[in-house]
This record gives C-alpha cells, sequence and structure tokens, in this order.
C-alpha cells in the first residue's frame, strides 16, 4: 500500500464512526447519511487502487468506480445542500438522478469519458475520452450549484436556525468545494494529478466541521454519541438516575427533581450561564427559571 493513500485510510474511519452514530439516532436529515456513504465509497475506491498487484484490467475498473462515486458524491452534495436550503424538489431530485446515472453509466461501460489508465509514477491516472467535458462540466455545475443554493437559502431564510444551517453547511462544505475546483482547473491545464491525497482530507474537514458545529444546527443530533459532548454526559445522567429508580434506590419525587436539575443545568451551561437566553430557549420568563434555580439549588451568576 502505497503511503499517499493514508488520508483516505484515515477519512474511511471517521466516516465509518460517524455512520455507527448517525444510524443510532432517527433526528437527522435525510441526505446526511448517503452523503457519508458517497464518501466512504470514494475513500475505498482509493484505498483498493493503492494496492500493487492488480492486473490492468480490474485496476481499469477500480478507477472508473471511483470516477462513479465521485459524481455520485458530488450529486449527493448537491442534494444534501438543496435539502438544508429547503430548495429540495422531487423535480429536483429526479434531475439530478438521471444525469449522475447517465454519466456514471458512461464512465463504466463505454470509452466515451474514460478510455483507460496510465502511470503518473507514484499512482495511475484516467485518460481522457472525447466527452470528458461532460464529467467536467457537470462537476462545476453541481459545485457552483451548491454555493449558489446555500448563499440564497441564507439569504431568504424564514429562520434563525435555516440561517445557521446553510452557514455551517457552507463552512463545512467549502475545503472540499475549493479542492474540486483546483483540481478541475488543473486538469484543465493538463497537469497530471492524483486527487488521492487532496479529496479525502477535504471530505474528512467536512465530517469534522458538521460534528462541531452540530451544537448549533442539530443536523445529525449524534452529539449525544460522542465522548466528552455535553449531550452524552446529560444522557448518561439521566440514564443513571432512571436506573435508580428502577431499582428502587431513589423516590419517585426526587427521581423527578434530580431529572428536572439535569436537564436545567445543560441548558443553563449549553448557553454559556445566560439566563436571558436559557429562559428563552426553555420557553418562559426570565423570573420563573430564576424560581426553578431556587427552588433546585442551582447556583446562578446574579446568586
Amino acid at each position: 500500500m502505497n503511503i499517499i493513500v493514508v488520508p483516505a485510510v484515515l477519512a474511511l474511519i471517521v466516516n465509518f464512526v460517524v455512520l455507527w452514530a448517525a444510524g443510532r439516532t432517527a433526528n437527522r436529515t435525510t441526505g446526511f447519511i448517503p452523503l457519508v456513504v458517497g464518501f466512504s465509497m470514494m475513500n475505498t475506491c482509493e484505498i483498493l487502487g493503492s494496492f500493487s498487484g492488480w492486473s490492468p484490467t480490474t485496476l481499469e475498473l477500480i478507477v472508473r468506480c471511483y470516477y462513479c462515486s465521485a459524481v455520485i458524491s458530488l450529486s449527493l452534495v448537491m442534494l444534501y445542500a438543496a435539502e438544508i436550503s429547503k430548495y429540495q424538489t422531487t423535480a429536483l431530485n429526479w434531475a439530478i438522478g438521471f444525469m449522475a446515472g447517465t454519466i456514471s453509466f458512461a464512465i463504466l461501460f463505454s470509452d466515451l469519458i474514460l478510455t483507460g489508465i496510465h502511470s503518473i509514477g507514484y499512482s495511475v491516472s484516467a485518460d481522457k475520452g472525447i466527452a470528458y467535458i461532460v464529467f467536467q462540466s457537470f462537476s462545476l455545475g453541481l459545485l457552483i450549484s451548491v454555493g449558489v443554493m446555500l448563499t440564497q437559502g441564507y439569504r431568504n431564510a424564514l429562520t434563525h436556525d435555516q440561517q445557521i444551517k446553510c452557514s455551517g453547511t457552507a463552512l463545512a462544505i467549502m475545503p472540499t468545494i475549493i479542492a474540486c475546483l483546483g483540481l478541475l482547473i488543473l486538469m484543465w491545464c493538463g497537469i497530471k494529478i492524483n486527487a488521492t491525497v487532496v479529496l479525502p482530507l477535504t471530505m474528512m474537514a467536512f465530517i469534522l466541521i458538521t460534528l462541531a458545529s452540530e451544537e448549533h444546527h442539530k443536523l445529525t443530533d449524534i452529539r449525544r454519541f460522542i465522548p466528552g459532548s455535553a449531550e452524552r454526559r446529560t444522557s448518561r445522567e439521566v440514564m443513571e438516575i432512571c436506573s435508580n429508580y428502577a431499582r428502587d434506590e431513589v423516590s419517585y419525587r426526587d427521581a423527578i427533581s434530580e431529572i428536572e436539575r439535569v436537564l436545567v443545568v445543560h441548558k443553563y451551561q449549553k448557553n454559556h450561564k445566560n439566563a436571558s437566553a436559557t429562559a428563552e430557549l426553555m420557553g418562559m420568563p426570565r423570573s420563573s427559571l430564576y424560581s426553578i434555580f431556587n427552588r433546585l439549588k442551582i447556583e446562578s451568576k446574579s446568586s
């Protein structure tokens, strides 16, 4: 295995962890898991292509599959952006699916887009067919559309939550967009380059930035499975109280009070101990929140 495939291995591991965690919750955007699966397909092809000993025919098939997974991943990025920005429609889904399917079919079963492969020293690269421009144009069009869609989604957002979703997604996907644009430009200039090192890192950045901003826009609601997160700590505390109650180690009244205390403290700390923001998030006047603090003996900044 070539050392340049290490980023792809790391990205695939991150993807598997995220898929495992996201699969345990129903509160997530529809397009998130398919998007991570698409990234994983690309990483898998990158890893398989790094092994020596493949026959030329098999290696060419891996490269073609890599290009197909790239088409699929870019299409899923587009649909994900459409979902986040509230522009997703059935017609758009069918249109993107049809174009991605047609191009993928041409890549796998014809020489219109790819005619073969050749060595570039440390790896292999694809030979362009007469319709290679179709692949480039489709990829460039999707990347531009993603940027425009997220921008418009932010500007036309009806809620602050949607603005946060669009801006967070734009930040997360920007490294991948920049990398893809750079690779397309280099290819147009005739420069031979392998994307195995660059794209896995940008895709991994997308996943990690999404997780980091999860606290704000709840794209996948998987923070409660991430070690060290406030959500996971709160979940464990509530589960422990319920377990103690089930074992008759705590009374019903005390269990309710303890759970209420954990939930209130969670919201208070999440809002950086801002009582006004906490009260607004909990849908009550600030005076009512202070009454809860006094009743549950929770220390606040004003006390």
